[in-house]
């Protein structure tokens, strides 16, 4: 993610109700794939951690997509009355708001796309590595 990027919703998202972006959960998730491949070099782990970091996009397209209409219920800690969804605030800021159904559609086809490519990944994997 480029630095202007993640400076921007660190600081939309640190308003200290609990909330946090899917940017940040991303690169946590990423950094738990990572980790995973590093410590273990275990491959079954590495596409484990892929597959559900792709197959968060799919959850993260659906509250994009409800930036505008703001229908989803979201979870809060603090008091629901000073609760601001995320995704209004991040795309309101960047001042791509208008476009939040198509940002999710991306979103979510990214995600299957990514999910379905960690899968082939691995059938060819394992397949090569049988054949040696």
């Amino acid at each position: 993610m480029p630095t202007w990027l993640s400076t921007k919703v660190a600081t939309i998202s640190s308003d200290g109700s609990g909330q946090h972006s899917a940017f940040g959960e991303a690169r946590c998730c990423n950094g738990w794939s990572r980790f995973c491949w590093r410590r273990t070099s275990s491959l079954s782990g590495f596409v484990f951690c892929s597959f559900f970091f792709f197959e968060n996009w799919l959850y993260t397209a659906t509250y994009m997509a409800d930036a505008r209409a703001q229908v989803l219920p979201l979870v809060t800690t603090g008091d629901s009355d000073f609760v601001e969804h995320d995704f209004y605030a991040i795309f309101s800021s960047l001042g791509v708001l208008n476009y939040d159904m198509k940002i999710a559609a991306v979103v979510r086809l990214l995600g299957w796309c990514g999910m379905i490519a960690v899968v082939i990944w691995l059938g060819l994997r394992t397949a090569r590595d049988r054949e040696s």
